[in-house]
């Protein structure tokens, strides 16, 4: 019966410890690599959009086709 009680005030204890620590280094991992390519794709909006939908059709019309 007492071992019940003292396992679950210890783990509660250090899960929250761990979630933050992982919160804050995943949002500065994010930002990085996304802001370097919204101003090259915002010049050109009519280049990035032609090139993205010919790459899904042509894969899923190559195989009804044959």
């Amino acid at each position: 019966m007492p071992r019940r009680k003292l396992s679950r005030p210890t783990p509660p204890r250090m899960e929250p410890e761990h979630m933050v620590a992982n919160t804050k280094v995943s949002q500065i991992i994010y930002p990085a690599p996304i802001p370097p390519p919204r101003p090259s794709l915002v010049k050109q909006d009519s280049a990035p959009k032609e090139h993205i939908i010919p790459i899904h059709i042509e894969g899923r019309d190559e195989r009804p086709e044959k």
